[in-house]
């Protein structure tokens, strides 16, 4: 017997037919593929606020912030920032268990967050991140550290 986990597919009209189950597995794969992508993303910005930034508590104080702005568009009644759908916003995927788990659409009211889009907007992420520490990385000399 495995375990399974309810989660809601569509919000037209909730009843218990909406709710479909996932298995444990799934969820934990999902789950897991969202961490390590995380992950990556946030090292690799904590290497560019290093490369910027001499201080490490500037650092630390940057990457917390960065952490905890999904926190400040989170509202039940809004589905969109800025004009942007919040499915497309790599800030809504920090917290990947209520993402994997479909908590994330009942907590926005909206279809677009998913396991799909989250890996799409995260990956996009990825690539703008290793850019801009391309970029950088050619901009800022060895010199500058031991100044």
């Amino acid at each position: 017997m495995s375990l399974q986990i309810p989660y809601l597919e569509s919000f037209n009209d909730v009843t218990m037919e909406q709710y479909e189950y996932k298995s444990m597995s799934t969820f934990l794969l999902q789950a897991i593929a969202l961490l390590a992508i995380l992950l990556f993303v946030f090292i690799r910005i904590n290497m560019v606020f290093s490369l910027l930034f001499k201080k490490e508590w500037l650092v630390l104080g940057v990457t917390t912030c960065l952490l905890l702005f999904e926190r400040l568009f989170r509202d039940r009644t809004s589905d969109t920032v800025l004009g942007i759908d919040v499915g497309y916003l790599p800030q809504i995927y920090f917290d990947f268990g209520k993402v994997a788990a479909g908590e994330m659409n009942y907590l926005f009211l909206t279809d677009s967050i998913s396991f799909t889009t989250g890996m799409v907007a995260l990956l996009g992420l990825v690539v703008v991140v290793e850019a801009l520490l391309l970029v950088i990385s050619k901009l800022i000399s060895k010199q500058r550290f031991y100044s």
